[in-house]
């Protein structure tokens, strides 16, 4: 299986039709960062990308310790509402954007265990 971020399938996942499922992404200067690992909407405890289809290069990184689907739901919210003061939701409010364009993907895992957090920071 290729490394990236699979949607879940579950019934009535939200978060499903925003899922990206490459195995790379593209960053501002046209840096590309690969995913590290294999990911789906129930996965934890993971830095996330949410990436526009209208600007490939725009890029927004969070991370989230439980379930992602929180965040995004947050965030869609804050879209829904345009609520300008938010980087993201700023951004989806822009002409010519919607919810439709925001696309999410896992990039890495979040490091939990102390010991390994303090070696990956060094």
């Amino acid at each position: 299986m290729d490394n990236g971020t699979k949607a879940c399938h579950k019934p009535q996942c939200q978060l499903c039709p925003h899922i990206y499922s490459g195995n790379t992404i593209s960053g501002p200067s046209s840096v590309t960062y690969c995913i590290k690992s294999n990911y789906t909407c129930s996965s934890t405890n993971v830095i996330y990308a949410i990436i526009c289809q209208q600007c490939p290069s725009a890029l927004y990184i969070g991370q989230r310790g439980h379930f992602l689907r929180k965040s995004i739901n947050g965030h869609k919210f804050d879209i829904r509402n345009h609520d300008t003061q938010k980087p993201v939701s700023n951004h989806f409010s822009l002409p010519g954007h919607s919810l439709k364009d925001l696309k999410v993907t896992f990039w890495n895992k979040i490091i939990t265990n102390p010991k390994y957090k303090e070696k990956q920071l060094r």
